[in-house]
């Protein structure tokens, strides 16, 4: 009778232990519904990249398009953009960005609602010996306020791949237009850009249309090592996607994967659902061809 008991209460406190775990685990991830993908960037070659808008000229009509530099403080960048309703592209040239190389890829996530980076970073604290943290600061018009923070897990290994969670802080969100009562609330990146376009061009928020094709990114296919995927898919997993088939896919957006060890482009392509649909067509410049078919667009990195 004494072993039966003994045996009953290990199997019921493996079962407390199992169930105080997978609670923890729920609450733990419950904020990663509120991360969303929200832009990538690309080095390309430094030809391609000179000539892009030039010679790629449905970029115009797809996208806001426009080169810059941007001032982050003790950091810039010179890139150019590609802006959709509700995510963007930044394509560099080697060394764009500090330590920028050909064929290297970013992927930058965002939170819709203030508080989540903390949540996230308290998460890869608990989980991880360290987290990357960076709070970025942005100059306008000789005016520098904080910008956004973000977090990630740290790459030992130096890959071509880096991806990120991103929050703007209060003082962006207040200088954009929202209010405290706003911030506690989800806003997503379209509300977001749409304040930021008012505020430039000082009109009313509700009169800011969008005119161009590029609605968002739906997928990508990338290709990559060993090393770059098993680093890619712990950060995934982390913030709310999951595993089948070789993708990761998290609500309407997914990343598919194929293993090379390549020394070129991990990029390979970006599928986009667009606002209006269009006659099916190729436009095509030195490493990108640009693929437009109905209400759908594949932009498709060449490889030498």
């Amino acid at each position: 009778m004494k072993i039966v008991f003994v045996i009953i209460s290990m199997i019921l406190m493996t079962l407390l232990v199992a169930f105080d775990k997978k609670s923890s685990n729920a609450n733990d991830s419950a904020f990663t519904k509120n991360i969303k993908f929200n832009h990538l960037f690309v080095v390309i070659d430094d030809s391609t990249y000179k000539y892009l808008f030039d010679s790629l000229k449905f970029l115009k009509n797809f996208a806001k398009t426009f080169e810059q530099t941007v001032d982050a403080g003790n950091e810039s960048w010179t890139g150019k953009y590609l802006f959709g309703v509700n995510n963007y592209l930044e394509i560099f040239k080697p060394g764009g960005v500090e330590g920028a190389k050909l064929g290297d890829l970013g992927m930058g996530f965002m939170t819709n609602k203030f508080g989540t980076i903390d949540s996230l970073q308290n998460y890869w604290t608990k989980k991880l010996d360290s987290v990357h943290v960076e709070n970025k600061l942005i100059t306008d018009s000789g005016k520098t306020i904080p910008w956004f923070k973000s977090v990630s897990i740290p790459d030992v290994d130096s890959l071509k791949i880096e991806p990120w969670v991103m929050e703007n802080t209060k003082e962006e969100m207040m200088s954009a237009g929202f209010t405290e009562n706003d911030l506690s609330k989800e806003i997503d990146f379209a509300e977001y850009s749409k304040h930021v376009t008012a505020k430039y061009r000082n009109v009313p928020v509700d009169s800011v249309k969008y005119d161009k094709l590029f609605n968002k990114v739906t997928s990508l296919n990338i290709s990559l090592p060993g090393k770059g995927l098993a680093y890619l898919k712990s950060f995934l997993i982390d913030i709310g996607f999951t595993e089948k088939n070789n993708s990761f896919i998290k609500e309407d957006f997914t990343i598919t994967y194929s293993l090379n060890e390549t020394e070129h482009f991990l990029l390979k392509e970006i599928h986009f659902s667009l606002l209006k649909k269009m006659p099916k067509e190729q436009y095509s410049f030195r490493k990108i061809d640009m693929i437009v078919n109905g209400d759908k667009a594949t932009m498709k990195f060449k490889y030498d």
